[in-house]
C-alpha cells in the first residue's frame, strides 16, 4: 500500500518499520520520511554484507529508468507500483548481502531512496545520504595513448549525464591542423597515420541543451615508425685502436618470425655465411680480422651485408684486448642522404668516421669540419671533398682533430659510422663507434639518464644542421644556447642525474661514457646515440655479450615501469632509480649477467632502452634495436560474486595494455550466449541467471581492436534466495562443544563452516560437511563465538552466514546417587565409581571385573 499525505503547515513523518514472524522473523525500525520539497538529485547509497539489503525509490514516473548508479543502469524488481493520485512510482532495487557503495543519481530530475535491510534477528532502515551533486560539464580521466599503428586512441569517464561529446585533434605547433568527431560514448580512436608530434585533444561534453567548456589535453604523438627491424642491411668494421688483428668481431643477428633464412656477405670477396633462425633466435656470425678498414682507405671490399627473407635486426661488435664497442645496425630503408659527423677528440686516438654506399653509383660531398688528409690532399673545416661511390664502396677517414660537424651529402642513402679509434678520458682508451641517424631521423625532444660511474661526469654532445634554439635542465640548473648548421655543444652530466632536452628544430644527441674506477676496477670509455623522444618505441631486442657486465638503462613513464615485460613476464628489478625533469618519464638500470643472451622487451606505451657492457679495461654500449612489435594482453584471475536474485558481480584485475574488456556468460557445450558486455572497468554485473544453473564466464582483454586470449571460468548460480534458506542455528552443549544446525537445500554439495571468538578472527575449527548438521567438538571455554556458513556446489561458495552464540563451556557432572550391581569378591572403590560414571568409562571400573559390573545413574 502507499500514503500521499499534504499539510498546511510544516510537519515531521517518521515512518516505523514493525518486523514480523514466520520462516524470517525480522526486528523493527524507525526511518525519516523525506519531505517532497527535499528530494534530491543525487544519494549515496551504503551497505553491509550482515543483512539483505534494499533501496526504496520513490521518483516520477517519467523519470524512472532514467535514474542511474555510477554511470551505470540500475536493475530494479519487474513492478512499479503508482501511487495513485500523483505522479509518482515506487519500487525497489535488490543489492543483496554486499559491502558495497555508490552514487544514485538522476541527471536533472529529483527523487527519494531509502535505503533498508534485514537479516537473523536484526533489521535497519534510514534514508539514504543526498549529496545534491550537479553535473558542472566535467569530463573525467582522459587518457591518450599512441597505438602502434599510428592512429590515437582516446578514452574518459563517461558521464550519464552527458548526451554526446565532441573531440578536436590538433597539433600543438600548427592548430589549422584538425581532426574532430561527436562520439556518444566513452572512447574513440582518431584513425589517420599521425606522424610523431606534440598535440592537443580537446573534449566537450553535451549535457542536454549546453555545450560545455573544453578540457584541452597535451600530448606527444609516437607513431612508432622507427625501427630496427629489416631484411637488408649493409655495415662496415672501423678501426678499432691499432692496426693489429680484431680478436672478437660479430654481428648479432635475431630473427622476429620462424624459419628465417639469413646470408651474410663481404661484398667482393669469397667470405659467405648462412643460417637459418627460429623466432627469436639469435645467431653470431663472425667477421674475419681482415675486414677491419685501417687508415683513411677507400675499399671495395669490406662492406658487409646482411640479407633475410623476414624481418631480423642485426647488432655489430668488435673487440680486441682491451678495447671493445657495438653498434645498433639500421635497416637500409631508414638510410638517409644527409649527415653531420660526430668523432670527438677526448685526449687520445684518432677521430673516424665511415661512409658505406648501398647498390648503386654514388655521389658523395663531404664539408670537412675541423682538418683531414685524402688522396694526398689537405683539407680543413669549410673545405669540400668530392667523390663518386661504387655500388657497396665504403670510405674511411680519420684526423688527429674533432670532425664533429662534419657534414655528408649524397645522392642515394648510405649508412654512416662514426667515433673515435681509441679515445681516453678517465682511463685507458678505448675504441668509440656508432652508426648515425641520418637528419631526417633527428628529434626535438630528448630524454638522457647519466650512467657515469660515480665521482665522474660523462659528456652530452648537441649537433645542429640549421640555426637552432636548445633550451635543457638538469632539475638543479637550466640553461639555453643556440646553435647554428654544423655547431655543437657539449653538456656534462653527472652520475644518478638526468636531462630533458628541447630544440627549436631536430637536432643529434650522442652520448659519451667516460669511463673511471668502477668495482675496484678500471672501465674505458663507449658512445651511444640518444634516441629522440619521437623515436621511443614499444619493444626492443636486448643482445649482451659473453664475460661483460651486461646492463640496459630504461626510460619510460613512471607509472610504466614496473609494468615493463620481458617474454610476457614483468621484468625483473625494474624499479625507479630517478626521475627526467619537467616530465612524467623515469629511468631504472637493470643488470643482465655475463653471458650471451637475447630477448624482448615490451610494453604498449613508447620508450626507450640502451643497452651496455663493462670489462676491466674496456666497455660497450648503443641503443638497444627496435621492433614495434608489441603483441600481448592477458587477463586473468577472474573471480566471481553471487549477489541478489539471478545476478553475479564479475571482477577481475586490470591488466596491462588492454583498452577494455569483452565478457560473454553462456551455456557449457552449446553456442548460447546469455548475455554479453563491453567495458572499460574491472568488474560488471551480469543478471537473469536461473538458480542451481551452470554456465560460463568468458573474459577476452580487447587492446587496440584485437582480442586477446580468453579466460573461461566454469560456475554454478545458486541464487542467494537459497544461501538465504538456510535458517542456521547454533547450539551450545554442555560438554564443551557447538552444535550447528541448519536447513539443507538443493542443489549444493557440501557446507563449509568454520568457527572463531568474537573478539579474534583466528579460525578455531573448520569442516566441510554434506549434511544438515555438524558439532564442533572442542571443547570450548565460555565466551561468544561466531559460527560461519558456506554453501558449495563445484568448489563455488555462496555469500557467507554468519551467526554468533553465547557458549557456556562444559558443564561439571556432579553423581547424586548411583547403583551399582556388581558380581564379584571385591567391593569397588566410590572414587573409582563416581569417576567412571562422571565420564562414562563404565568398563574401566575394574579391568578384571568390568565384564560382570553394572552402573544404573538415579540421579545427577
Amino acid at each position: 500500500s502507499f500514503l500521499a499525505m499534504n499539510a498546511t503547515q510544516p510537519i515531521m513523518v517518521m515512518y516505523t518499520y514493525t518486523g514480523g514472524s514466520g520462516n524470517h522473523p525480522t526486528d523493527p525500525f524507525i526511518m525519516n520520511v523525506i519531505p517532497l520539497e527535499s528530494l534530491s538529485s543525487s544519494y549515496v547509497i551504503s551497505t553491509d554484507f550482515k543483512v539483505y539489503s534494499y533501496v526504496r525509490v520513490i521518483a516520477k514516473m517519467s523519470k524512472l529508468l532514467e535514474i542511474f548508479s555510477s554511470n551505470q543502469a540500475v536493475s530494479y524488481t519487474p513492478a512499479w507500483n503508482i501511487i495513485n493520485g500523483t505522479n509518482y512510482s515506487w519500487t525497489d532495487i535488490v543489492l543483496g548481502s554486499v559491502n558495497q557503495s555508490f552514487i544514485l543519481q538522476h541527471c536533472s530530475s529529483t527523487f527519494a531512496a531509502y535505503i533498508y535491510g534485514t537479516g537473523s534477528s536484526v533489521s535497519i532502515g534510514t534514508i539514504a545520504a543526498a549529496i545534491n551533486r550537479s553535473h558542472q560539464c566535467e569530463t573525467a580521466d582522459v587518457t591518450v595513448r599512441s597505438m602502434t599503428n599510428g592512429s590515437v586512441f582516446v578514452n574518459w569517464t563517461n558521464d550519464a549525464c552527458a548526451e554526446n561529446y565532441i573531440l578536436t585533434l590538433t597539433k600543438s605547433d600548427n592548430p589549422a591542423f584538425a581532426e574532430e568527431k561527436v562520439i556518444n560514448g566513452s572512447s574513440t580512436v582518431f584513425t589517420r597515420q599521425y606522424a610523431s608530434s606534440d598535440y592537443f585533444i580537446a573534449i566537450q561534453a553535451m549535457i542536454r541543451d549546453i555545450t560545455c567548456l573544453p578540457l584541452l589535453k597535451p600530448f606527444t604523438h609516437f607513431d612508432f615508425s622507427w625501427s630496427s627491424a629489416g631484411t637488408q642491411f649493409i655495415t662496415a668494421f672501423v678501426q678499432n685502436n691499432i692496426n693489429s688483428n680484431l680478436e672478437v668481431s660479430h654481428l648479432a643477428i635475431t630473427a622476429l618470425s620462424p624459419s628465417t633464412s639469413v646470408q651474410v656477405i663481404i661484398y667482393n670477396t669469397s667470405f659467405e655465411d648462412a643460417v637459418t633462425l627460429g623466432e627469436g633466435e639469435t645467431s653470431f656470425v663472425n667477421i674475419p680480422a681482415w675486414a677491419e678498414l685501417r687508415g683513411t682507405i677507400l675499399s671495395s671490399h669490406s662492406t658487409v651485408i646482411v640479407r633475410s627473407d623476414k624481418p631480423i635486426t642485426v647488432l655489430s661488435f668488435s673487440y680486441k684486448y682491451a678495447t671493445a664497442d657495438s653498434a645498433n645496425i639500421f635497416p637500409v630503408d631508414t638510410l638517409g642522404t644527409e649527415y653531420y659527423v660526430f668523432a670527438p677528440i677526448g685526449g687520445y686516438g684518432m677521430s673516424e668516421f665511415a661512409v658505406i654506399n648501398y647498390n648503386q653509383t654514388n655521389e658523395l660531398q663531404i664539408t670537412v669540419a675541423g682538418a683531414l688528409v685524402y688522396n694526398g690532399s689537405n683539407y680543413n673545416s669549410g673545405d669540400n671533398i668530392t667523390l663518386v661511390l661504387s655500388a657497396f664502396d665504403v670510405i674511411q677517414l680519420q684526423s688527429t682533430t674533432v670532425l664533429t660537424g662534419t657534414r655528408i651529402q649524397s645522392e642515394y642513402p648510405v649508412a654512416v659510422l662514426s667515433g673515435n679509434n681509441c679515445d681516453r678520458y678517465n682511463g685507458a682508451c678505448d675504441v668509440m663507434f656508432e652508426q648515425l641517424l641520418p637528419v631526417n631521423e633527428w628529434g626535438k625532444k630528448f630524454l638522457v639518464a647519466s650512467i657515469a660511474v660515480q665521482g665522474y661526469t660523462d659528456i652530452v654532445t648537441v649537433v645542429a644542421s640549421q640555426r637552432t634554439e636548445i633550451s635543457y635542465s638538469t632539475g638543479n640548473w637550466s640553461n639555453g644556447i643556440e646553435l647554428h648548421q654544423g655547431q655543437s655543444t657539449t653538456i656534462s652530466l653527472s652520475s644518478s642525474s638526468s636531462l630533458y632536452l628541447n630544440a627549436t628544430e631536430p637536432v643529434m644527441v650522442m652520448y659519451t661514457f667516460t669511463g673511471g674506477y668502477y668495482n675496484w676496477d678500471t672501465v674505458d670509455p663507449f658512445v651511444m646515440n640518444i634516441l629522440p623522444f619521437e623515436s621511443f618505441s614499444s619493444s626492443y631486442i636486448i643482445n649482451t655479450e659473453n664475460n661483460f657486465s651486461n646492463y640496459i638503462q630504461l626510460i619510460a613513464e613512471a607509472s610504466v615501469i614496473s609494468e615493463i615485460l620481458q617474454s610476457n613476464n614483468l621484468l625483473s628489478n625494474a624499479s625507479i632509480q630517478g626521475n627526467v625533469p619537467m616530465t612524467d618519464y623515469a629511468w631504472a638500470k637493470i643488470e643482465l649477467g655475463q653471458r650471451n643472451n637475447s630477448f624482448i622487451i615490451k610494453h604498449c606505451s613508447a620508450f626507450a632502452v640502451y643497452m651496455y657492457g663493462t670489462l676491466s679495461s674496456t666497455g660497450f654500449g648503443t641503443t638497444a634495436l627496435a621492433i614495434n612489435d608489441f603483441q600481448t594482453c592477458e587477463t586473468d584471475n577472474m573471480t566471481i560474486t553471487y549477489l541478489t536474485d539471478s545476478s553475479i558481480l564479475v571482477t577481475w584485475p586490470k591488466g596491462i595494455c588492454v583498452d577494455s574488456y569483452l565478457l560473454q556468460i553462456s551455456i557449457p557445450n552449446t553456442s548460447i550466449i546469455v548475455e554479453e558486455k563491453m567495458t572499460h572497468e574491472n568488474s560488471t554485473i551480469f543478471t537473469g541467471l536461473q538458480a542451481c544453473s551452470v554456465y560460463n564466464a568468458t573474459i577476452w582483454g580487447v587492446f587496440e581492436g584485437e582480442k586477446c586470449l580468453p579466460q573461461m571460468k566454469q560456475f554454478t548460480y545458486f541464487g542467494t534466495h537459497l544461501c538465504d534458506s538456510l535458517d542456521l542455528t547454533v547450539t551450545s552443549m554442555a560438554n564443551g562443544a557447538i552444535q550447528a544446525n541448519w536447513t539443507k537445500v538443493q542443489c549444493v554439495d557440501s557446507y563449509l563452516l568454520q568457527l572463531n571468538k568474537a573478539d579474534n578472527s583466528s579460525v578455531l575449527e573448520q569442516k566441510i560437511v554434506s549434511g544438515s548438521s555438524m558439532i564442533f567438538t572442542g571443547p570450548y571455554d565460555h565466551s561468544v563465538y561466531n559460527v560461519i556458513l558456506w554453501t558449495m556446489h563445484s568448489y563455488e561458495q555462496c555469500p557467507p552466514l554468519e551467526k554468533q552464540v553465547t557458549h557456556f563451556g562444559k558443564k561439571a557432572t556432579v553423581i547424586a546417587k548411583a547403583e551399582v550391581l556388581a558380581i564379584g569378591r571385591e567391593p569397588i572403590d566410590d572414587k573409582v565409581l563416581k569417576n567412571a560414571v562422571e565420564n562414562e568409562l563404565y568398563n574401566l571400573l575394574k579391568p578384571k571385573l568390568h565384564q560382570f559390573v553394572k552402573v544404573r545413574v538415579v540421579q545427577v
